[in-house]
């Protein structure tokens, strides 16, 4: 089987990924690029890209397990909050972080936005 058909290489990027979310999580004053720290509602900008990718590689890998194309939406999806709400469960525990109910909000549908952009682009939503 070549590396670039192994379910095993998506899922681990996207362990990989979700462990990248926990560190920053972790972290009571996480880094921002200076442009950040002028703009409104730049943490929930930050945390719907950040979680969009996530979607994006949570899809890949369950569409490379062979699940249904439905199954992978759901089971992404479903993998990809249930992860979220620990982060911000996570975060209630760390000083000086918060767990804040917006940010559950903005990630699920950053989720969404990274499946929905692979469906896309795999032709499964229609491209005009």
């Amino acid at each position: 089987m070549k590396l670039r058909n192994d379910p095993r290489l998506y899922w681990s990027l996207a362990a990989l990924y979700a462990l990248g979310i926990f560190l920053l999580s972790a972290n009571p004053k996480p880094p921002e690029p200076a442009v950040m720290t002028t703009m409104p509602y730049s943490d929930k900008i930050a945390h719907f890209f950040l979680y969009l990718f996530f979607g994006y590689l949570l899809y890949a890998a369950s569409l490379k397990t062979k699940f249904p194309s439905f199954k992978s939406v759901e089971m992404s999806f479903l993998i990809g909050t249930v992860y979220e709400f620990t982060d911000e469960v996570h975060q209630y525990f760390v000083p000086g972080r918060s767990c804040d109910y917006l940010d559950f909000l903005v990630d699920a549908l950053g989720i969404s936005a990274g499946i929905l952009f692979l469906m896309w682009k795999r032709g499964e939503i229609y491209k005009s």
